[in-house]
This record gives structure tokens, sequence and C-alpha cells, in this order.
């Protein structure tokens, strides 16, 4: 596809994703400090820490807001309170409820739009790749196309998991 449809598909997925904040703003003053608190601790976790913690910077950074506002909230009584009861309930060892999939083709329709744009979205990632960094990663190698790049995006989910790379796999998964 062009860079001209695969940015305006990256581009509309960021614009839509820009509105969710906007709409779960906080309803108090006191929240609404806390959101800048928590843009804060994920912002210093980014720039002062390294290797692993930095791999994991908004996990760290949110762990240490919710820190700050259980301190706030829970010792020093300026918001509403967390509710930790139902983890000190929660059991220490369990199982999951499994169960068996269905296959509804209403649902398959409408994610099926959803796939096309991944797809769109990872071909404009490896031509961005490619015009940054000047290797072909997408296109005819020795005579017999080989969409490395492409194949590549398939296959990083399971070797980032299987590497116990976690938070690599989770976001490609």
């Amino acid at each position: 596809m062009p860079p001209v449809v695969t940015g305006a598909v990256v581009a509309v997925i960021g614009l839509n994703l820009a509105s969710v904040p906007v709409k779960n703003m906080a309803a108090s003053n006191f929240d609404s400090w806390m959101q800048v608190v928590t843009f804060v601790c994920v912002g210093l976790v980014a720039v002062f820490t390294s290797g692993l913690m930095q791999r994991v910077l908004i996990l760290v950074g949110l762990v240490a807001a919710t820190v700050i506002y259980a301190l706030l909230t829970n010792v020093l009584g300026l918001g509403k309170a967390m509710e930790l009861s139902g983890i000190a309930a929660a059991a220490w060892f369990g199982m999951p409820n499994f169960a068996v999939p269905v296959f509804d083709p209403k649902a398959m329709l409408m994610i099926a739009p959803v796939a096309i744009i991944l797809v769109a979205e990872n071909l404009g990632h490896i031509k961005a790749v490619t015009a940054m960094t000047g290797i072909q990663v997408f296109g005819v190698q020795t005579g017999s196309w080989h969409p490395k790049g492409t194949s590549c995006g398939a296959l990083s989910p399971g070797r980032h998991l299987l590497w116990i790379n976690w938070p690599y796999g989770a976001i490609s998964a």
C-alpha cells in the first residue's frame, strides 16, 4: 500500500485512541492531580532507569503512582480510598474457569476489518524501517519473493514469549 494510505491508517488509529483519556478525565481536582502524578511517574521511570526497568516503564510507573495514590487516600484521607478487601479475600492459588471456544460468524466479521488495519499498519512500519535504514526489509531477494519483514512480524510474538521477553511479546501479540 502507498505511504499515504498506511500513514492515514496509523494517524486514524492514534486520533481515535487520543479521545479515550479525554472522555475519562477525572471527576475531582484530586483525581486530576493524580493523573499528573501518574504521568510524571512514568516519565521519571523512562528518564532515570535503564535495562529491564526501562522496558517495563509503564508498569513500573503505574505501580509507583498506585503506591502514591494509596498513601494519599488510605493513609492521609485525601481522596476516595482504595478498596482492598477483594484482594485480601482472594485465594492464594486457584485455577481459572475454562470454557469451550465458540466460533460466531458475526464476531468474526466484526473483527475482520481490525485484521486488515493491522496488516496495513505493519506494512507501514516495515516501509518506514526500510526508508530510515536503507535496508530492504520487504521485497525481492535472490530472485525470489521473500517478505522477511512480514514473516518476522508474524513470528515475533511467539519468539518473544519463548525467550521470556514478555513485555514485547504481550505488545506484539
